[in-house]
């Protein structure tokens, strides 16, 4: 039914799988090198046109304004140091298709560029950002700070001072500019990263010209010859546009009521509600008031649309007492949350600012909603103690692990997370919970408390890891991981030592869930063609096919007291949640139903199982008697 071999932004429950299920890890591997060999042969081939190509053709862009004399003439100064002379860079012969021209009046400056490169820009923490990329990730940033006064000399010494990948022994004099290059510096794993560094006053300008590896013949002279474009002009803005000196009273904004600047004229909204308004940029404070239930958590999200940055608060019903702040960057359309859980019946206050920008007018989406209300939620983990389930889900595309008692009250997230949380699982004391996590940049097992505190990783393997459920004594963890290339179970110690591989199998081996008494692992497995359900000593000896079904069986759960195990199965294309004997007989269907069923998990006193279903259309949780009967959903009933 699910395949999760990663656990990134599209890591969500999917479909039961299709013949590729049947395709090894190795195959798509082989798959992906040849697709890797493929553009590297397209990049070399582009390069040799591209050096052919340019050998023929000189620059036809000019910069602007029209006349490209620089009006701006760098201050003598003091020999610079070491004290002799300072090298000068001396411009490539070489011409190459510069076909386009960035400027921008109100810095002052302009370069040329490829017609095939993309142009992006934004604000972030007071710091202008252009970006010009190559499809295949070589790219010039721009910076641009206001410093007003600040000599060219000044800013070197800035930059060197704090190691910011320019250096004094590798930079050159540019004679057309008021500035200096540094080239060839080493950055981000081997890539070429070439500086520019201009001061065009007010504003000190830093360029980094990067270049991905392989990409060196194709994109240096390019590269070179932007470099060699680069020019300055007259600035049209001096200075930075003035913070407003008081904070605006509301007004309409599109037919919408802006957010007041005080409390007194909050601008009232309703659970589920998303505001679009024109805010102002300074040190006002935009304020929105709503009504809570006490013991309901809600999720209060900023998604900035045009903004550099800005910071949220949530205030008591006094509107003075601060209950929660969060400071993100959500520059660039990221989202910026509060999640909170409401003491009381009352008001409540929302306060959003942009405290540290160069004034303006932005726009701001926010939505207040009572967390269970668009919640998806998906493979359960029911507490030892029975108290409480474990799962993860999410609204819109972000995924986190959550946690609910077993009568559906007390949602709360535990690791409130950009990156994806999945898969969680209960310590066989119930103080502890393993995940999987990709906020590191790979999928990996992580462990935390049992109210979210001291997320700590345990494996760190550019290959997946992920599914952990723990061993009855809690002293070691199994898990699923392709790093010997195909999916294995591994076992590990609860500190990511002592790995072991259990399976060591050409084929899918993954979904382990260790028996109650410790003496076996349960697992699903394609080894005979299909999904099954197998059983294996936890030395991985006496690996055992349970169900031979033509259909596919998968997501194994041991009953408490290990008579039973609780699985998914495919049968007539529904997935139901069935149930059989620890040997594999009397395989029973709980569920009978036309929708998608998955993911068992037993309550401590065997007498309930947890499983999530698409049945009312986004993923629940629903629990049922282990006869199948009173299904009903856990989250909002």
């Amino acid at each position: 039914m699910l395949l999760l071999v990663a656990c990134g932004d599209t890591l969500q429950p999917t479909p039961a799988p299709t013949p590729d299920i049947e395709t090894t890890v190795e195959a798509r591997l082989q798959e992906k090198q040849a697709e890797d060999a493929a553009l590297e042969a397209k990049v070399r081939t582009l390069a040799k046109a591209m050096i052919e190509a340019t050998a023929q053709a000189a620059p036809t862009a000019t910069p602007l304004p029209p006349t490209p004399t620089p009006t701006h003439t760098p201050t003598p100064t003091a020999t610079p140091v070491p004290p002799t002379p300072t090298p000068t860079h001396t411009p490539t012969p070489t011409p190459v298709l510069l076909t386009e021209t960035y400027g921008n009046e109100m810095y002052g400056f302009s370069l040329d560029y490829p017609s095939n490169w993309i142009v992006r820009e934004w604000m972030e923490e007071s710091t202008a950002h252009i970006e010009i990329e190559h499809p295949f990730g070589s790219h010039v940033i721009i910076l641009i700070k206001y410093t007003l006064g600040v000599t060219l000399e000044e800013f070197a010494a800035v930059r060197i001072a704090s190691d910011d990948n320019f250096r004094e022994d590798g930079r050159v004099k540019v004679e057309s500019l008021p500035g200096y290059l540094s080239e060839g510096i080493g950055l981000d794993g081997g890539n070429q990263v070439d500086i520019l560094m201009v001061v065009n006053d007010p504003w000190a300008i830093s360029a980094g010209f990067v270049t991905n590896p392989g990409l060196e013949e194709l994109h240096q002279p390019i590269f070179q010859a932007m470099i060699e474009s680069f020019r300055i002009f007259p600035v049209t803005i001096t200075s930075p546009p003035p913070m407003p000196s008081s904070c605006p009273e509301p007004s309409l904004v599109a037919g919408v009521e802006e957010p007041g600047t005080s409390v007194e004229n909050a601008l009232m909204l309703a659970a589920g509600d998303t505001v679009t308004a024109g805010l102002s940029a300074g040190p006002c404070r935009h304020f929105f008031s709503f009504q809570a239930e006490a013991d309901q958590t809600y999720v209060i999200t900023t998604q900035l649309l045009s903004m550099e940055d800005s910071e949220l608060w949530l205030f008591y019903t006094d509107a003075t007492t601060e209950l929660a702040y969060n400071d993100d960057d959500p520059a660039r359309n990221l989202e910026s949350r509060i999640v909170w859980v409401a003491p009381a019946d009352g008001t409540y206050y929302v306060a959003v600012a942009e405290l540290g920008g160069q004034g303006g007018t932005y726009e701001i989406s926010m939505r207040i909603g009572r967390i269970g209300e668009g919640l998806t939620s998906h493979y359960p983990d029911w507490s030892p103690d029975g108290d409480r389930i474990v799962f993860f889900g999410g609204l819109s595309d972000r995924q986190d692990v959550y946690v609910i008692n077993a009568d559906g009250t007390g949602l709360t997230n535990l690791t409130n997370n950009d990156a994806g949380d999945v898969l969680p699982s209960w310590s066989p004391d119930g103080s502890k919970i393993a995940f999987t996590s990709e906020r590191d940049g790979n999928t990996e097992i992580y462990v935390m408390n049992a109210d979210g505190s001291d997320q700590i990783r345990l494996t760190g393997n550019p290959a997946s890891d992920f599914w952990p459920d723990w061993s009855p004594d809690g002293a070691k963890i199994a898990f699923a991981s392709d790093r010997d290339g195909t999916l294995e179970i591994y076992v590990m110690n609860v500190d990511g030592t002592g790995l072991t591989n259990l399976t060591n199998n050409p084929d899918l081996d993954w979904q382990p869930d260790w028996s109650p008494d410790g003496s076996k692992i349960a697992f699903t497995s394609d080894r005979d063609g299909n999904l099954e359900i197998y059983v294996m000593n936890v030395d991985g000896t006496g690996q055992t096919n349970l169900t031979s079904n033509a259909d596919d069986d998968e997501e194994p759960a041991w009953s408490p007291d290990g008579t039973q195990i609780a699985f998914s199965l495919l049968r007539d294309g529904d997935w139901e949640i069935s149930v059989m004997n620890a040997d594999g007989t009397n395989q029973t269907n709980l569920t009978n139903t036309p929708t998608m069923e998955g993911k068992p998990t037993w309550s401590h006193d065997a007498s309930q199982i947890a499983f999530f279903t698409d049945r009312d259309g986004p993923d629940q949780i629903y629990v049922m008697n282990v006869d199948g009967s009173g299904q009903v959903p856990l989250i909002n009933p």
